[in-house]
């Protein structure tokens, strides 16, 4: 079992009318896309939502945010549609758009991150149906980068030990 500490923080504020390429489909945005500065994550790292901001018009019922291009741990992530990882699902009529603090995340897995490509939808039933044209929102997300502290094991006495063979405990066992 590995257990970890804090290593780094990465806050990234994504806003949709500066440095952002999009892909309209259907006379409706769908993909935005921010090119950032490189993030080594080299174990376990944890992403997001922090904030959410919008103008303009996006929908009456809901909104649903998908990261595209990271790499996540899939054993922690279901989606009954099989799209997307949802980082961000709300009725934009909400009165406090800023109170998103949630303890929900990814877990993202070793990789270099230097793009965050999201998918919006303000739609339920169609996952590509995108946003109108008119829209504009901030995504604030961060990634919170982990480092193992050690590693236990358990050796064939029954004696934990941590990955430099020090014994760190005894467990007693009775027959």
């Amino acid at each position: 079992m590995k257990y970890y500490k804090p290593k780094a923080k990465k806050l990234i504020y994504l806003n949709s009318e500066k440095n952002c390429a999009i892909t309209a489909i259907n006379s409706k945005n769908i993909y935005f896309e921010w090119n950032i500065s490189d993030f080594q994550i080299d174990d376990l790292a944890e992403l997001k939502t922090i904030n959410f901001q919008y103008q303009g018009t996006i929908g009456t019922n809901v909104i649903l945010f998908r990261i595209t291009n990271l790499q996540i741990q899939t054993r922690d992530y279901f989606s009954s549609d099989g799209n997307y990882p949802i980082i961000f699902c709300s009725n934009p009529a909400n009165t406090k758009p800023d109170a998103y603090d949630n303890d929900y995340s990814l877990t993202l897995i070793p990789q270099v991150v230097n793009k965050i490509t999201i998918m919006v939808t303000d739609d339920l039933t169609d996952a590509s149906a995108g946003i109108n044209t008119l829209a504009k929102f901030v995504l604030v997300l961060a990634i919170n980068e982990y480092q193992p502290e050690f590693e236990q094991i358990t050796n064939t006495y029954g004696q934990a030990m941590n990955t430099n063979g020090i014994q760190a405990s005894t467990q007693i066992h009775s027959f």
